[in-house]
């Protein structure tokens, strides 16, 4: 099953991408921006039923660095209230798209967690965010440190060169549930 997760307030909320207009089992769920993350968990485990079920989870709307602006927020503290969505998620299914604004964006330096103490690395407030979510659903989390234009419009028109596939703009980054991450290039 392919699950969309909808901001009320995005243009294309509702809409299914192209890519799978044709596929029978999908749901659209809308989430108002007053609906907390444990609130969006049950509303999807409802919807979906049963344990392992959901082959691709798609969270559609604003977002910039480590953070989707859907419902109360989803970002790097409240990740952890995905957790009830573990067992729903289909063992080497798809995992996690996030089509979002600068979601994986935002290099900053820090000392390293995953070497020495004292290693100046850069790390991403977005892949860290990633490697969260992907850690707790244990699955592939996608997403993009770039714009995403989507069904964008002005005034309610569609505008010109829209992707209505669903595809990437930009470089998408992949982050698996061990926390290695990759970058692929735009249209991924």
């Amino acid at each position: 099953m392919i699950v969309y997760v909808h901001d009320r307030g995005i243009y294309d909320a509702g809409r299914t991408f192209g890519r799978h207009r044709r596929l029978t089992d999908v749901e659209h769920l809308l989430i108002d921006s007053s609906t907390t993350i444990p609130q969006m968990v049950r509303r999807i485990i409802a919807r979906v039923r049963h344990r392992r079920s959901i082959w691709l989870l798609i969270f559609n709307a604003h977002g910039w660095a480590g953070r989707v602006a859907i419902g109360t927020g989803l970002d790097e503290a409240s990740v952890y209230d995905l957790a009830p969505l573990r067992p729903y998620m289909t063992p080497g299914g798809r995992g996690v798209e996030i089509h979002a604004c600068y979601v994986a964006s935002a290099i900053i330096d820090h000392p390293c967690r995953y070497q020495n103490a004292s290693c100046p690395q850069r790390h991403s407030v977005g892949v860290e965010f990633m490697r969260r979510m992907a850690h707790v659903l244990n699955c592939p989390v996608r997403a993009s440190s770039h714009p995403q234009v989507g069904y964008d419009s002005f005034l309610g028109i569609p505008r010109r060169g829209s992707d209505a596939q669903g595809r990437f703009e930009g470089d998408m980054v992949l982050v698996q549930p061990n926390g290695a991450a990759s970058l692929h290039a735009p249209g991924y």
